[in-house]
């Protein structure tokens, strides 16, 4: 877009067009064309007349942003935060600021893309609570060397984290949670020298902690990983951290203990409320080992396995910590709840989570027959559940990881069907020898305690541990859904693990009729057209492939709703829950110690 050359005051008008923008300017000190510009209220300008400073924070303005801002060649400070600015952030302001160095946009109504970012001056950087989707430039730390601190908190952005991020490598504070970020965290993240608050809770981030964020050398102060689908076990060197106050990795899917160093350090302190330092409750009740046993040391920064959180602000699995009832069990650090064991609960679970009702050949008094006697279930002699094959038999929802917790289940058929969402990593727990998940839509990664677990489908045979061998992964697929002997997954374009086909018209169930197939493909259609951003979910539902290369476009599961979607840039979301209160980088009251104010309050 070409934008004419307009003055300085033209430009700042553009902020107040309409009668809401007039209404706006009436109740400030200039903002007009009879008034020079460097009095106008919000705006600095330098000893030449030129404008450095924009700020009409928390001033009521409900506005756009003008393209034309970056015409403003020598603006340096522009805050907008705290208003209902909406639409999308202009190209303009990322390209044509050359000597901007704070962008605040803190709690507005921006949706869209994140654009690039070419700002080489660029300190701070606010896009925290808006409606901000799709993914961050693959790019986006291209340029920004001198970049502090980085908040896109409290969006709807997902995708990746971009490996770019350590190319911020002034970078003291990085905060992304309550987006929609899936896959791993960079293990390149740890070479951010300079970094003292990583900020990534409430996302969807699988994997494991990536032990480069454990260097002794790093000035990492606050951690904030809760809420996302993290795994593996919490790295002793963490304790190494010399610098590290704040560590949040509860309801996660992390399993072992938290290590005894850490338990030892003055971590969380602000839970200790309430106990003296020997771990005595302050209150009166004795307990050398603190609240239920538990060591307090380390229940502050999450309960133990067995355990779930009695705190009841959501999404904060620590102190206090209550022992799981019986007939229940947890085998995660840091969890707000205790799983029902019994064969009858968990098998009712697995009906009502893939709309039992409708399965083929069986209706609802398949949860009213003897365990073993249901259809699909195999028993042994001492009555245990060993098998489970319910291949194409309309399942249609997520499989419940509660399923993970049968203990005795050699196979698991649930091919064929309609699932979605991810695969439970709770299925780890099992005794699995074949796992067949092909031919839906589940969408990956495949849990990597599932990629490592000897025996599974073959896997580990010839020393070869293998993800393929549980399922193929996005953008492939074999006649199977998986690797075997010797038989790789092949490329294809689609967007869900487990493919056995590449062809159109299929997604390899078998179980779309064709009016069926016709009715989501006119569906999809017509929700890209409105939005002029035309893209399909692939071959393997037998729709055209090139979904995933879109850049606007992406396919989501909610694990709140258990709902699978297509989002993109254009929709209208719900806001997350506030869970975490928004980084501010500041001093205490007290003291002149810096200090990341991101605590959640403890009542």
């Amino acid at each position: 877009m070409t934008v004419s050359k307009i003055d300085s005051a033209g430009i700042l008008l553009q902020f107040v067009e309409g009668d809401e923008g007039e209404r706006w300017a009436r109740g400030r000190e200039g903002w007009d064309q009879n008034t020079y510009v460097c009095l106008w209220e919000g705006v600095t300008c330098d000893s030449h007349e030129k404008i450095t400073e924009i700020n009409l924070m928390d001033s009521g303005l409900v506005t756009t942003i003008p393209e034309a801002i970056g015409q403003l060649t020598h603006l340096k400070q522009l805050f907008l935060s705290e208003n209902k600015i909406f639409g999308t952030i202009p190209a303009s302001v990322g390209s044509g600021l050359p000597n901007l160095v704070s962008f605040d946009v803190y709690s507005n109504e921006l949706r869209g893309r994140v654009p690039r970012f070419l700002n080489r001056h660029l300190e701070v950087l606010n896009l925290s609570h808006n409606q901000f989707s799709s993914k961050l430039p693959n790019s986006i730390g291209a340029g920004l060397e001198k970049l502090r601190s980085f908040d896109a908190g409290h969006n709807f952005i997902g995708g990746t984290l971009p490996d770019s991020l350590v190319r911020m490598k002034n970078l003291k504070e990085l905060n992304l949670s309550n987006n929609k970020f899936n896959g791993s965290i960079p293990e390149n993240l740890g070479n951010l020298s300079n970094l003292e608050g990583l900020f990534l809770s409430n996302n969807n981030l699988v994997g494991t902690l990536p032990t480069s964020l454990t260097q002794e050398n790093l000035l990492l102060r606050e951690i904030f990983l809760h809420g996302n689908r993290l795994s593996g076990k919490i790295p002793v060197s963490m304790a190494d951290l010399p610098h590290l106050k704040i560590l949040f990795i509860d309801e996660n899917k992390f399993t072992g203990t938290i290590p005894e160093e850490l338990c030892r350090k003055s971590i969380n302190a602000a839970f200790f409320d309430g106990f003296s330092k020997d771990g005595s409750n302050v209150s009166g009740t004795s307990s050398s080992t603190g609240v239920n046993g538990i060591d307090n040391g380390c229940s502050t920064i999450a309960c133990p396995a067995g355990f779930r959180s009695t705190v009841i602000k959501e999404t904060e699995g620590r102190f206090s910590c209550t022992i799981c009832d019986q007939g229940h069990t947890n085998p995660y650090l840091g969890a707000r709840k205790c799983y029902d064991t019994s064969n009858v609960k968990i098998l009712e679970k697995l009906f009502t989570s893939t709309d039992g009702g409708n399965w083929v050949g069986v209706g609802e008094s398949w949860v009213g027959y003897p365990i073993c006697e249901r259809k699909g279930i195999t028993c042994d002699s001492a009555g245990d559940i060993v098998e489970i094959r319910l291949p194409r038999m309309n399942l249609s929802g997520s499989i419940p990881e509660e399923l993970g917790f049968l203990r005795h289940v050699k196979v698991l058929d649930l091919s064929g069907n309609s699932l979605y969402g991810l695969l439970p990593s709770e299925l780890q727990f099992l005794p699995l020898k074949t796992l067949d998940i092909s031919g839906n839509m589940i969408l990956g990664p495949v849990p990597g305690n599932l990629c490592s677990k000897g025996g599974l489908n073959g896997n580990g045979k010839g020393g070869d541990l293998n993800c393929n061998n549980i399922a193929c992964a996005t953008g492939t697929f074999s006649e199977i859904g998986r690797a075997k002997h010797g038989s790789d997954c092949m490329p294809c374009d689609t967007i869900f693990i487990g493919s056995n086909t590449c062809a159109a018209g299929s997604h390899g169930s078998g179980y779309f009729s064709g009016v069926e197939l016709v009715a989501y493909t006119l569906l999809l259609g017509f929700g890209m057209l409105m939005i002029l951003r035309y893209r399909s979910i692939g071959r393997s539902i037998g729709i055209p492939s090139n979904l995933i290369d879109d850049k606007d476009v992406m396919v989501e599961f909610d694990h709140e709703t258990d709902t699978f979607s297509i989002s993109t840039e254009s929709l209208t979301r719900e806001s997350f829950p506030e869970t975490v209160n928004k980084p501010t980088w500041g001093k205490k009251k007290d003291d002149n110690e810096d200090v990341w104010l991101d605590v959640p309050q403890v009542s």
